[in-house]
């Protein structure tokens, strides 16, 4: 496949959601996310590392996961009006893809990172297979219904408290940081069932069926795959995205610095409300003003390289994750909890070029990146055996 064959705004869209991802979870690979208030403070970057975390909160946080939710639900309309075009089953194809993904979601939290979003797009992704043939209405209505249902969750857990939850056994921590791989494994095991738990708590399904939902529609409506047909619609989205989400996030971030959303308070369900409103609006902003910027020549040359690595984004995703454990964890270079917030944005930054750098080698040779490739190769096992593969509803168009 010739990189002319593919469709630029999406690649774009993926990699700009891939450094944001990135910003995000370096957070936890350099072990500032566990720092207690006393250990951030006794750094000699400690101002700036709170501006930083800050900003990450403001900027980043559910923002760039909820645009990788957008373009998987995009992807999934696009492949179902594929497969019905050539008369194949797209549910026994998404079956396919979704089980390829649990199984890598899984073996990625093992193995690497015990916060793999892959597992959870593919259970997610299972019960999308329920709402694909709803009406284009009945899909905006149920994806505001999805992105209402952790604020009731909030409200129950505010009136019935179920007790502190956290994101794991505080006594496997050590592991990540001075353990060895087998300890790490353990403690990933672990951290990755209680977070599952917690993400059932945070309602957190339910915002990602709001994004796939509300992905799927934007999909079917030709939105993904020609948004120079529909500016006048982007413009008003960039405009109430931007103009809502950037104020909204603002207090969000207040919030999650300053207000814990466990035990259950008054002030966490006024966090879940919020945050209801502010990360979708902001993630819609981003991808509204982005497609928006592509439409203009002088800003599609200047962006086009954040195509690079969103052709592979699946891949990539991994890769960053290979090289956190590497570069933090104890069987690494064992840098965890020794840098402060600050340090995430070079090293953000660097190990994307990094990527751009890989992926643009690699792609000068492949078609596709290779977990990319094998997904597809699963999806397809029986089927034609050439789909554009930013046209399919791979890890790329989502996270």
């Amino acid at each position: 496949m010739k990189s002319a064959d593919r469709v630029l705004s999406l690649d774009v869209l993926r990699g700009f959601a891939l450094l944001g991802i990135l910003f995000g979870n370096l957070t936890w690979f350099t072990g500032f996310a566990v720092l207690s208030p006393d250990e951030r403070e006794a750094m000699s970057s400690a101002t700036l590392d709170a501006l930083v975390s800050w900003g990450i909160h403001f900027l980043v946080d559910g923002k760039f996961y909820g645009i990788f939710s957008l373009l998987f639900g995009a992807g999934v309309a696009i492949l179902c009006a594929r497969a019905k075009s050539h008369g194949e089953d797209f549910r026994i194809l998404l079956l396919r893809r979704f089980s390829l993904m649990l199984l890598v979601g899984l073996a990625h939290a093992v193995l690497l990172w015990f916060g793999d979003i892959v597992s959870l797009y593919a259970v997610v992704g299972f019960g999308l297979l329920f709402f694909v043939g709803s009406s284009s209405r009945n899909l905006l209505r149920l994806s505001v219904a999805s992105f209402l249902l952790p604020v009731a969750l909030s409200g129950v857990w505010l009136l019935f408290p179920a007790g502190e939850v956290g994101y794991g056994p505080g006594a496997l921590l050590g592991y990540f940081g001075a353990g060895s791989a087998g300890e790490s494994f353990q403690a990933n095991w672990a951290f990755l069932t209680e977070r599952w738990f917690l993400a059932m708590f945070s309602g957190r399904p339910f915002k990602l069926l709001g994004f796939f939902l509300l992905g799927l529609w934007a999909g079917r409506h030709g939105l993904a795959l020609s948004p120079q047909n529909h500016q006048p619609l982007f413009r008003t989205l960039r405009t109430w995205g931007l103009g809502l989400g950037i104020p909204l996030n603002i207090v969000l971030a207040f919030l999650i610095t300053h207000i814990p959303d466990r035990p259950p308070t008054l002030f966490g369900f006024l966090r879940a409300i919020v945050d209801t409103i502010a990360v979708p609006c902001l993630s819609v902003g981003y991808c509204s003003a982005l497609l928006l910027l592509l439409q203009q020549d002088r800003w599609r040359s200047r962006l086009r390289f954040l195509a690079i690595p969103g052709r592979m984004t699946f891949t990539n995703y991994l890769l960053q994750s290979a090289l956190g454990v590497a570069v933090f964890y104890g069987y690494g270079l064992g840098l965890w909890g020794r840098l402060g917030a600050v340090w995430i944005v070079p090293i953000a930054f660097g190990i994307f070029l990094l990527q751009t750098g890989f992926s643009f080698l690699w792609l000068g040779s492949f078609q596709q990146g290779p977990v990319e490739a094998l997904l597809r190769r699963a999806t397809y096992w029986k089927g034609r055996s050439r789909i554009p593969s930013d046209r399919a509803p791979d890890l790329s168009e989502s996270s």
